[in-house]
């Protein structure tokens, strides 16, 4: 069997200054450095060599040098001497970053308990995105214990395989997600993101224990009427106005001072979440 035919070497070098930036390249940012840094210090460095061209100009690499040269540690490096911008570009541009799911199934194919049955409601609940269902498992956490390590959206934890989702807590979840599976025609038409609009309605059915059968058929019948929102409080605060309508014999429920008080039990960096603008 003939061997494999050698193509380029890899070079290590620990002086930095060889390298000069490509003009046209994007700028490398304290976050992206930081970032490999830390993957570097907690899981281990891979070889993945950075690409220079005949000038010395990086290709492609540069997050990885500037990281590298902070911890003092060689770079590694080949040789395409006629690349230029045009080859740098395409790289970025072809480049496919993981997502969530990619995670969740790296996670799962290792053998993490937690990422198997997180893996099993993903394949469950197609209709629903992964910050959705990440909310469905520990949307309602209450040990405080927890609180500290686990958020909303679960990105964090869940690209860092750390990630919670017991057995216990996958069932619950389920549950929380075929009730809400009978919004998602619905969230297609309200004038907010449909993330915050299906985690509104998650916890006004499973935290502020609203009446389920009647939380559908306000939101059905009066869907028109739901104001626009920016965020899962405002969600909620729609919520409420069609849940209360022309309510009798019942009990009115005000989600959003309800959502209010049970963010104010939480940890301070967890409740910071809760309360949040931004959409995941």
């Amino acid at each position: 069997m003939a061997m494999d035919r050698i193509v380029a070497n890899v070079y290590e070098t620990r002086n930095y200054d060889m390298f000069k930036k490509l003009l046209g390249n994007r700028d490398v940012t304290e976050q992206r450095v930081q970032k490999i840094k830390s993957s570097i210090e907690n899981v281990g460095y891979v070889l993945n060599p950075c690409v220079i061209n005949g000038n010395n100009e990086v290709i492609d690499g540069q997050g990885r040098i500037a990281a590298l040269q902070e911890l003092n540690m060689p770079v590694h490096y080949v040789i395409d001497r006629k690349a230029g911008l045009e080859q740098c570009v395409q790289l970025n541009i072809n480049g496919t970053p993981w997502n969530t799911i990619d995670y969740v199934k790296s996670y799962a194919h290792q053998g993490k308990q937690d990422y198997i049955n997180l893996l099993q409601l993903m394949e469950q609940f197609p209709e629903f995105s992964p910050q959705i269902i990440a909310y469905a498992v520990n949307g309602n956490i209450n040990d405080k214990k927890k609180t500290g390590n686990k958020s909303l959206s679960g990105r964090s934890d869940i690209v860092k395989g750390q990630f919670e989702c017991s057995e216990k807590e996958k069932n619950t979840a389920a549950r929380k997600l075929e009730y809400a599976s009978n919004f998602v025609p619905i969230s297609k038409n309200v004038h907010g993101q449909a993330v915050h609009f299906l985690r509104a309605i998650i916890f006004a059915a499973f935290i502020a224990n609203a009446n389920k059968e009647r939380l559908y058929k306000k939101i059905f019948e009066l869907q028109q009427d739901l104001i626009p929102f920016t965020n899962t409080r405002t969600a909620l605060a729609s919520i409420s106005i069609v849940y209360n309508n022309c309510i009798k014999g019942g009990k009115r429920i005000d989600f959003e001072a309800t959502y209010i008080m049970h963010c104010q039990n939480k940890s301070s960096s967890y409740k910071n979440r809760w309360l949040g603008e931004e959409a995941m």
